[in-house]
């Protein structure tokens, strides 16, 4: 269970010794005058298996009375000190202002019902491996809005039984403890009911924690490592219940965030499994204009234009090749389409050089520095760089199609010129994405337990999942690249408990060219 006392929060050594702390960050003074090197602090969760006194009157009475007063889980989430992560603070020993990192804590936040001792360790040990706060100024992290929306919507049966089926997965698969697996089935089933029984109702079907439930029911199957050839079951639900929901859901700050977790998903399954329509967003992102400083709105918006260009232009490459060649040849309409294609593209790298011009220094394809990035953002930018990988090859197609045909003018495009700056934004984009592995899964120990993951660590194996799968199947990937790419999935399969990682090491796509000089006579 999650120890609700206060207990000490000074260095290892200090504890381990008995002394007072001074907690100096990054390392402790009293371990300085000793001449020994601070080995840090401990993380604010504190596992422990009690069970009350039988003979104790006072427990007793605490027992018989719990379902009156009601236990309360304080769900607690605190960035962990480390020395890798203070080697780049400065003289004082606080993280640089410049890196952008966030160190407020996530706030303490208790949960109003009963809560057995494994349902509260479960819940625990989630929110503490998969919350991560944003960097400073990002509206919202990684799941960082589902504790506050727990509490509120406490009293959901889809949406409780949701994080409690998650929860006991989570930590079953880092301990092995069967019971656990069965509760999380249990819950399971319970939440697709509830589920069921809310999309039945027009007032529940437009309620954050409906949407949230969905979200969390997917995070279930891909924990399992249930999806099938790289399809995950709950897609057409929450496409649904996005499109349900309308502009509405973008006025409030937990609606956007919800948002931004759909949108992700749902990109990643239309790259993954190549179904164009749950890249589908233009009635809900038209007329969106982001504020000065929302890069996630931004990046939203450009990952929409994205792959709505690409899926107009696959719509255009799965015609039958001879009747495509004809329609070129004598149709104004479709080299009126092609054209358009070109200038929409001309449209989107304009976008990506202006997105990338206002990001963080840190954030920077070419960063002039060697500032850390944090786990959020190596995780977020991975996915970013995937998706611009994914525009860039289909640009390459895009200028095989028009070098092959006379027919199409663009007098001001030098093919071979664009192609060669084609090729290598793309493997500086590649180079990007394995650059953010360390960052991502930093700290992870060799033999791994409950207890010895840091903060945030199955967050970032998860963010980081699939641009690792996009890297080991795309043709311009390096060697080095596949083989640390496949490294990683394994290490995440294994050491963070992620299942998928396993079904994504069986899946073999070609993310390259799609030949469109094959479908030309």
């Amino acid at each position: 269970m999650v120890y609700e006392g206060k207990p000490s929060t000074g260095c290892k050594l200090c504890r381990k010794r008995k002394i007072r702390c001074d907690e100096a960050k990054p390392g402790c003074k009293r371990c300085m005058i000793y001449g020994q090197e601070c080995p840090g602090y401990a993380d604010t969760f504190v596992w422990r298996s009690e069970k009350p006194n039988k003979r104790d009157p006072r427990k007793a009475c605490k027992k018989k009375n719990r379902k009156d007063t009601g236990d309360v889980l304080c769900i607690r989430s605190k960035p962990e000190y480390s020395s890798d992560e203070h080697s780049h603070g400065d003289s004082n020993g606080s993280p640089s202002s410049s890196q952008g990192i966030s160190t407020t804590p996530l706030p303490t936040r208790p949960i109003p019902y009963s809560l057995s001792s494994l349902e509260q360790q479960a819940l625990g040990f989630f929110c503490h491996q998969h919350i991560l706060p944003a960097e400073e100024g990002i509206p919202s992290g990684h799941l960082s809005h589902l504790p506050e929306l727990y509490v509120q919507r406490w009293h959901s049966d889809c949406f409780q039984n949701a994080m409690l089926s998650v929860s006991y997965l989570t930590l079953f698969n880092s301990t092995g403890f069967k019971p656990l697996y069965i509760g999380a089935r249990k819950y399971y089933g319970k939440a697709m009911v509830a589920l069921r029984d809310a999309l039945r109702c027009p007032v529940a079907v437009l309620e954050d924690a409906t949407l949230a439930s969905a979200l969390v029911l997917s995070m279930f199957v891909d924990f399992s490592g249930e999806r099938e050839q790289l399809y995950n079951s709950h897609t057409p639900g929450i496409h649904a219940l996005v499109h349900i929901r309308g502009r509405e859901q973008f006025s409030t700050p937990r609606g956007k965030a919800l948002f931004g977790w759909s949108f992700t998903q749902l990109q990643i399954q239309a790259v993954a499994t190549g179904q164009a329509k749950y890249a589908h967003f233009e009635p809900l992102l038209n007329n969106i204009m982001p504020c000065d400083g929302d890069m996630l709105t931004g990046v939203e918006l450009l990952s929409n234009r994205i792959l709505s260009h690409r899926r107009r232009f696959i719509e255009l490459l799965n015609m039958d090749s001879e009747a495509l060649a004809d329609l070129i040849a004598h149709s104004i309409d479709m080299r009126e389409r092609i054209c358009s294609l070109v200038s929409d593209a001309r449209d989107i790298l304009r976008q990506i050089n202006e997105w990338e011009d206002e990001a963080p220094e840190h954030w920077k394809l070419t960063r002039s520095n060697c500032l850390p990035r944090s786990r959020w953002a190596a995780g977020f930018l991975a996915l970013v760089r995937a998706i611009q990988t994914v525009f860039y090859l289909s640009m390459l197609d895009l200028c095989n199609l028009v070098d092959r045909t006379d027919l199409i003018d663009c007098p001001d495009m030098n093919i071979p010129a664009v192609v060669d700056m084609l090729e290598n934004q793309i493997k500086c984009l590649l180079d990007d994405i394995c650059d953010n592995i360390t960052p991502a899964l930093r700290n992870i120990p060799e033999q791994t337990s409950p207890r010895s993951l840091d903060i945030g660590s199955s967050a970032g194996g998860y963010l980081i999942l699939w641009p690792m799968w996009f890297v080991c199947n795309c043709l311009y990937s390096s060697p080095e690249q596949v083989s640390q790419s496949r490294t990683t999935l394994q290490q995440i399969g294994e050491k963070v408990g992620n299942k998928l990682a396993f079904s994504l090491l069986n899946q073999q796509v070609s993310f390259t060219q799609l030949h469109t000089a094959t479908l030309i006579s």
